[in-house]
């Protein structure tokens, strides 16, 4: 919905060239919601060596790619240089899964679908209703309701099953 915005507010338009970073930085959060949830297990599991180890390198590596590509990209290379920081980060699977049983595949695959099909939903409905206010509206309904409605149907009995629990936490039921 960035260039939703960027097109319907006209002092927004300064934005635009800002809108590649917004995509490198969505990459950089994509693996920031798996990878600081593993480098949490590695400290829970006592590895905390581990963790300051590969610290140290996603530094020196943020430090050398921002640099390098600063210099050929500009200010874009900020954020290709942190996407390639955070794809890098993933070698967290490789330690914890030495550690501890663990899959990934079941738990990534099902919300990346469920995003990717409300990605193409948000833009379906961006190209049917042009840029205006109402179509702003319009994409940020549709893309929570889209989401909404496909994480009921993959995860209704997950949903379910924690609400319990935390109706059962809260209100002291059994």
């Amino acid at each position: 919905v960035a260039q939703t915005v960027i097109n319907i507010l006209p002092s927004y338009e300064k934005w635009q060239p800002a809108l590649p970073l917004l995509c490198f930085f969505a990459i950089n959060a994509m693996f920031a919601s798996v990878t600081t949830t593993l480098t949490n297990t590695l400290f829970a599991i006592g590895k905390p060596k581990i963790v300051l180890s590969m610290m140290v390198f996603w530094t020196i590596l943020t430090w050398v790619l921002t640099i390098a590509l600063v210099s050929k990209l500009g200010f874009i290379g900020v954020g290709a240089a942190s996407a390639v920081v955070a794809a890098a980060t993933s070698i967290t699977i490789y330690f914890v899964k030495k550690n501890i049983p663990i899959s990934l595949i079941k738990n990534v695959i099902p919300n990346l679908a469920i995003s990717t099909v409300m990605f193409v939903v948000v833009t379906l409905t961006a190209k049917l209703l042009g840029s205006n206010i109402i179509s702003l509206a319009a994409q940020i309904l549709v893309g929570i309701f889209s989401y909404f409605v496909l994480a009921l149907l993959v995860y209704k009995g997950k949903i379910i099953n924690e609400t319990m629990t935390v109706a059962r936490t809260i209100f002291n039921f059994r």
